[in-house]
């Protein structure tokens, strides 16, 4: 189930991003769990083989930052005029965006052709790019009770409802829940549940039932 909610989320930010992007996941000591590099060819053999990664004001941006900087408004040094370099390859309009999750850093850059992203397209960027992230973590972040907890949430019961239902105190059922959302990144409980759907969570749950 890993793998279609990793495609889902990668097919949403080529039709976001149409000019590619590129997406460090997970990364510790300059290394990351996993790459996603869909730039043009031609730049993605320029940006290699000159080492641009090392003074890419989009890069450095992103390891020490969180949430997005549209190219536009970056002001950190260009030394090699990288993001004019980019242009002529398709990558004329950009925004770069980067999270952190449980000490854990992911971010990316992204672009277009033809126009700005709006503001729109930049937050379900970067929603999808959370997603993402957790797409890659191990399963046993979240634990059996916790998801157990937020699917009765999607499925619409309350606190208190969940609390009958599971015969556990209403205290437990914030807990699991407030665990939860941090394991996930989640600004509420309604996007917990929604990043957990998207990941199969609850249909793993239901087999291993």
């Amino acid at each position: 189930m890993k793998k279609d909610a990793i495609e889902l989320e990668l097919s949403s930010l080529r039709r976001l991003a149409p000019a590619g992007f590129s997406i460090g996941i997970a990364i510790r000591f300059f290394s990351p769990l996993a790459t996603y590099i869909e730039y043009p060819e031609d730049w993605v053999k320029e940006y290699t083989q000159n080492a641009y990664a090392l003074v890419d004001p989009a890069v450095i941006w992103g390891m020490t930052n969180e949430g997005i900087l549209p190219w536009s408004k970056n002001k950190l040094p260009d030394t090699m005029g990288i993001f004019e370099k980019a242009k002529k390859h398709g990558l004329k309009h950009g925004l770069t965006c980067s999270i952190k999750i449980n000490n854990k850093k992911t971010f990316g850059s992204f672009a277009r052709s033809d126009r700005p992203f709006t503001e729109t397209e930049a937050e379900l960027i970067i929603e999808s790019v959370k997603r993402l992230h957790i797409a890659h973590m191990p399963n046993e972040d979240l634990s059996m009770d916790e998801v157990a907890t937020l699917e009765l949430t999607a499925n619409g019961l309350t606190g208190q409802q969940i609390a009958e239902e599971l015969s556990i105190a209403i205290q437990t059922v914030k807990l699991r829940l407030s665990s939860a959302r941090k394991k996930l990144g989640a600004k509420n409980t309604n996007e917990a549940a929604a990043i957990a759907k998207s990941l199969g969570l609850f249909e793993e749950q239901s087999k291993i039932r």
